[in-house]
């Protein structure tokens, strides 16, 4: 089974990440998956940051973060640019030029990409699965 996601915008289950890349870890996650998404029935785009961390209480749902942000459609198909140029994207440890930019530097900020591309991050959303049983 796919896993979807709804879509901030319309509301549908029709939010399918694409090809993503992982990054390293940062001051809050140890774990970094960033992801376009885009919707299918209205339009929408963005990028998705699906993270972990084990840090702290392992017995909450404290220790995952699923946040998106909308994106330009230039700023979109930079990150679906820079995702494509890697070489292994599913490798965090990855020193190509696309890991250096979307990482934000050693132990940076993942969102210091967004905001050089004129991001306003301050609009997240919550990424919602349409089946929270799914991984």
């Amino acid at each position: 089974m796919d896993l979807r996601w709804f879509c901030p915008e319309c509301g549908g289950e029709t939010i399918i990440p694409r090809q993503g890349i992982e990054l390293p870890p940062d001051l809050e996650s140890d774990e970094i998956l960033l992801h376009p998404i885009s919707c299918s029935a209205c339009g929408f785009i963005g990028a998705a940051f699906l993270e972990e961390s084990r840090r702290g209480s392992m017995d909450t749902d404290d220790c995952s973060r699923h946040l998106g942000y909308p994106l330009t459609e230039r700023v979109f198909s930079l990150l679906q640019e820079a995702i494509a140029s890697c070489p292994d994207a599913m490798n965090p440890g990855c020193e190509c030029p696309s890991h250096r930019q979307l990482a934000g530097g050693h132990h940076g900020d993942s969102r210091q990409w967004l905001r050089r591309n004129g991001i306003d991050t301050t609009r997240q959303f919550s990424m919602r699965k349409s089946n929270p049983d799914a991984h």
